[in-house]
């Protein structure tokens, strides 16, 4: 298996907590246990359009709104969903101007996603179930990832979810490429 540049970042990630808890074993005195942290990541097969952004111009800015993707999801290591199907909703603002906490020259993305285990219905009983994990995505990106074209990372965050056996939240990234094939790394705390 070929490692692209994106599987290789999630691979950074998992093996980056190894480090980490190596360090925190040193020697010294002992300090109150911490929750352990778990890294966990998914490769995402191809990217596929299912809505297309749909676009405005308004004084403020161009808005993309509505952009849906969705891909199957193969957990990379261990992870609480194994495999899945991915599904990502996404709007990019891009300002006329200069505006408060938003200069003129990038594309401000927020969004949502959610990853479902394979042979979980979702219903309103379920979406906040152990088989079920959903979180938001931002960036201020160079270029519009609601065209398709491009590589783009964005921060992601877990919403508080029974997925990992207990509640968790997380925080990590989603890794496009320019192949629209993407990675999600995420820490669980």
């Amino acid at each position: 298996m070929r490692r692209t540049a994106t599987s290789a970042i999630c691979a950074a990630l998992l093996l980056g907590a190894g480090a980490a808890g190596a360090a925190e074993a040193g020697a010294g005195p002992k300090a109150p246990a911490r929750p352990r942290s778990q890294q966990v990541g998914w490769s995402l097969g191809k990217l596929e359009v299912v809505v297309p952004a749909e676009a405005r111009e308004q004084p403020e800015g161009r808005l993309a709104e509505g952009y849906t993707l969705r891909a199957q999801a193969q957990a990379v290591g261990d992870a609480p969903v194994k495999k899945g199907s991915f599904l990502m909703t996404i709007s990019s603002f891009f300002p006329a101007r200069d505006l408060p906490r938003q200069p003129r020259g990038l594309h401000y993305v927020s969004g949502k996603w959610r990853l479902v285990k394979e042979g979980v219905q979702v219903t309103s009983e379920t979406a906040r179930g152990p088989g079920i994990i959903q979180g938001t995505l931002v960036g201020a990106l160079s270029e519009d990832p609601t065209t398709g074209k491009g590589s783009w990372t964005l921060r992601a965050r877990l919403t508080p979810s029974q997925a990992a056996g207990a509640w968790k939240r997380g925080e990590g990234m989603l890794v496009v490429d320019d192949k629209l094939v993407g990675q999600l790394a995420l820490t669980l705390d």
